[in-house]
């Protein structure tokens, strides 16, 4: 569920944007699979990086042993709000066009951003990729909970490659398909990705919550919701 809200949500929008720039300038749909696979490796780069930083913080602060879940609980309820936030900002319902210098800016920022997406230099599509996954992101921070309690720089590298593999097949078909897709498509399945992470950051939320004991854990038989 974590990786279908992340990639549909939050990445999706990003994979398909460098997808239809990298198709407006006449790449090939083969052209197109190894420009994804520059960027997505980037990306599985910076993971893996984030993965070391959260095991050697881990090991460093004895978050492995008894003081692991209170830790990761904290991180957990920082990452819901975090994803709340970016989700209603994806569904319209935050502000997110500020008017004056502050709305120059950022409309420079994205014609720059634009520009960046549309790049033809193998670096540049690398470092696309590499700083997507030093983006803010709920479910990543998610999985960070897992590097956090690994006690070790391999162990967190590990854990948080193993996810962004685990993302690549859907992640490779958004990148590939989305371009293909009307404009009122992409735009819908833009809203059911920004309603599944506000679910998921929900579910993070109220786990981080029981866990500190301030609201009860819930099941459904055997499934733990939080």
């Amino acid at each position: 569920m974590l990786s279908v809200g992340h990639c549909l949500g939050m990445c999706g929008p990003l994979i398909g944007a460098f997808g239809c720039a990298q198709r407006s300038g006449g790449s090939s749909r083969g052209s197109l699979a190894l420009s994804l696979g520059l960027y997505h490796s980037g990306r599985l780069t910076s993971y893996a990086a984030l993965g070391a930083l959260f095991g050697l913080l881990g090991a460093a602060g004895g978050l492995a042993g008894e003081h692991a879940a209170f830790g990761q609980a904290l991180l957990a309820i920082g990452a819901s709000a975090l994803m709340i936030f970016l989700a209603l900002g994806l569904l319209g319902l935050w502000p997110h066009r500020p008017a004056g210098w502050t709305g120059r800016l950022a409309s420079r920022v994205m014609s720059a951003v634009r520009a960046l997406f549309a790049t033809r230099r193998a670096f540049g599509r690398f470092a696309l990729g590499a700083a997507q996954g030093l983006l803010p992101c709920g479910p990543i921070y998610a999985v960070a909970l897992a590097a956090l309690g690994a006690g070790s720089v391999s162990g967190g590298a590990l854990a948080l490659l193993a996810y962004g593999v685990g993302t690549l097949p859907v992640l490779f078909a958004v990148g590939l398909g989305l371009p293909q897709l009307g404009v009122s498509t992409r735009l819908r399945l833009h809203r059911l990705g920004a309603a599944l992470v506000l679910l998921v950051a929900v579910q993070m939320g109220l786990r981080g919550l029981a866990v500190l004991e301030l609201v009860p854990h819930a099941h459904v038989g055997e499934v733990v919701l939080w």
